[in-house]
């Protein structure tokens, strides 16, 4: 990666015919957020050296992101990866970015490659902690560490979005996405790792969810043995006093089957739906992770769901046994 053109030419020509992959053009480093892997802006290419006409030989693929590999979390890129493509099947109201987990020439530690997902000339993009600003100010913000309750973010959302046929499809996503985070054991859903994108000619508005490279924290990570099956998350589902964490995934997958039933339910016949085809994709990976790990604990997160609709037909008939015909 280089940022002076000059220097990106003399590269190039280094190259040779025998060199086929991909090339990060680095422009500038990302400024936003704390995340980890050293993360860059800048543009992807697809060279093939034994093109004999020079033209052929770079291929513009588009506008990304890219982050060096972390020690701290040696699995990062996979699960980005991972998470993006289950992403793809099963979320149907937020957009998520296309990965490539790419090796560098110099080592074998995988790097990520997310591209853009939002048409700078045609788009503009808010994260989720710029519509909080609609309801609370940097003191209140910075007191409650960024963990808000699912409600509030939605609140605010809604202030900023007149149509209210357009705010519904974004509330389903929210609905979406923290469900997928609780199934995944993603524990990073904070306000700067989602927005809402707004096209400039139109006014319709979008969710979009990015760095997802904390997704299935215990299910590839293995950072420690002892962790829950559940992980905590930057939402509550209720207003409390700020204890340092959000609401395990349980919790929230209850909340969700109860407060926004229909959203819950679309989301679960589509993600039983599409999980087969998730299976296949995760099969023709060639990564080395827990393949086997990853679907044996996802069963689990699903047996719990099942119970959740247990419970629920179970008050259903003891109301009907009472005369209530709710």
């Amino acid at each position: 990666t280089k940022r002076n053109p000059e220097d990106f030419g003399e590269f190039l020509s280094k190259l040779g015919n025998d060199f086929t992959g991909m090339i990060f053009y680095e422009i500038e480093a990302d400024s936003l957020g704390g995340s980890g892997g050293n993360p860059t802006w800048g543009y992807v290419y697809k060279y093939f050296g034994n093109e004999e006409k020079e033209e052929d030989k770079l291929v513009g693929v588009g506008d990304a992101i890219y982050k060096e590999y972390d020690y701290d979390y040696p699995y990062d890129a996979y699960c980005e990866k991972i998470y993006s493509a289950l992403g793809k099947h099963t979320l149907t109201k937020a957009r998520v970015p296309k990965i490539d987990v790419a090796i560098p020439n110099k080592s074998n530690d995988p790097t990520t490659i997310s591209y853009c997902i939002f048409d700078s000339e045609s788009e503009e993009m808010f994260e989720i902690k710029d519509f909080l600003y609609n309801k609370f100010d940097n003191d209140e913000l910075r007191e409650k560490q960024d963990i808000i309750s699912i409600k509030d973010i939605l609140e605010c959302i809604k202030i900023s979005i007149d149509d209210d046929e357009n705010y519904k499809e974004i509330e389903e996503g929210v609905i979406q996405v923290l469900a997928l985070d609780s199934i995944t054991n993603n524990p990073d859903r904070h306000p700067n790792n989602w927005s809402v994108i707004r096209n400039v000619e139109t006014g319709k508005y979008e969710l979009a969810i990015f760095d997802n490279s904390r997704a299935f924290y215990h299910m590839i990570q293995k950072y420690d043995k002892n962790n829950s099956k559940w992980s905590p998350s930057y939402v509550i589902t209720e207003e409390r006093k700020r204890n340092g964490l959000g609401d395990f995934g349980d919790k929230i997958l209850k909340y969700l089957s109860r407060d926004y039933k229909e959203y819950f339910d679309r989301f679960m016949l589509n993600f039983m739906n599409e999980l087969p085809k998730f299976y296949e994709d995760l099969d023709e990976v060639p990564y080395s992770v827990d393949k086997k790990n990853i679907k044996k604990e996802i069963d689990d997160k699903l047996r719990y769901i099942r119970k959740l609709y247990d419970v629920e037909k179970e008050e259903i008939h003891d109301r009907k046994d009472n005369g209530d015909e709710r």
